[in-house]
């Protein structure tokens, strides 16, 4: 983990190997990253551990037109009805650049299926907001949409990644920017990205879920659900180096390790 990175800097990394002699291999091939200079900043997390009820609770606002209420179901959200899709959000206006996710927490059958965060969402009974989706038996396996009075148009959609319990679907907006990810196994993949160039403003955040006719709700599940903004980084701190040993003043030992396993054999190190 590199913990004095600047926002905004552009930095590439390399690694060697080195055995016990001293001798270095080549540089491995480089991954060149740019620091961010904003990070996502938690504001509310849901997990849904609550007794089973027909509609998500106090905190959250239903009512939307042609939309059903969300479900809870052992402790995991889901659609109330087939082929109605069920729409809440959390009842606070969050604002402007802001993201959200949730887990699918199980996913089956042969019937068209969506699990979707909402972004800069009216409050009710308008269907006005920005979603990003999840599908499973669609032309799409991802989807930003926008929905205007009820209306959905996708924004951008693609069929390359696929879906899977556990999966981590995380929507956000910054300015006139969507970009919609799935979290698998602990690594970001973008699967969708686009800009409106009439944005809307701001706006709530919530879920929403649909199963078509034939199937049942257990088929599309939510879980974990979390929302948030984003706050501007702030610069690490460089570490002051000794000019003589080149390690740390910093560090009460005046030394600097670092070990990680290279290959097969002993005596096996990483210098950066």
């Amino acid at each position: 983990v590199d913990s004095i990175i600047q926002p905004g800097i552009v930095y590439v990394y390399g690694v060697k190997a080195v055995d016990a002699p001293g001798l270095l291999s080549p540089t491995s091939n480089t991954v060149q990253i740019t620091a961010p200079t904003t990070f996502r900043t938690t504001i509310f997390t849901e997990n849904w551990t609550r007794a089973n009820n027909t509609d998500l609770g106090a905190t959250y606002d239903a009512g939307y037109t042609a939309q059903g209420p969300c479900q809870i179901v052992s402790n995991a959200q889901r659609s109330t009805t087939v082929n109605t899709r069920c729409y809440e959000t959390y009842n606070v206006t969050s604002g402007t650049d802001l993201w959200a996710q949730t887990t699918i927490a199980a996913v089956s059958g042969a019937q068209l299926a969506d699990q979707c965060v909402l972004l800069r969402a009216a409050n009710a009974a308008t269907v006005t907001a920005y979603a990003g989706c999840a599908l499973v038996n669609g032309a799409n396996t991802f989807e930003i949409r926008e929905y205007a009075a009820g209306t959905p148009t996708v924004t951008n959609g693609s069929a390359t990644y696929t879906v899977a319990t556990g999966d981590i679907i995380r929507f956000e907006i910054e300015s006139a920017t969507m970009r919609l990810y799935r979290n698998r196994g602990g690594v970001d993949t973008l699967v969708a990205s686009t800009t409106d160039a009439s944005p809307i403003a701001s706006g709530k955040t919530g879920v929403s879920t649909f199963v078509a006719t034939s199937g049942a709700t257990s088929q599309m599940q939510g879980d974990n659900f979390a929302m948030g903004d984003f706050g501007a980084g702030s610069a690490g701190t460089a570490p002051t180096f000794d000019a003589v040993s080149s390690s740390s003043l910093t560090n009460a030992t005046n030394t600097i390790s670092w070990t990680h396993t290279v290959g097969s054999g002993s005596n096996r190190l990483l210098a950066v």
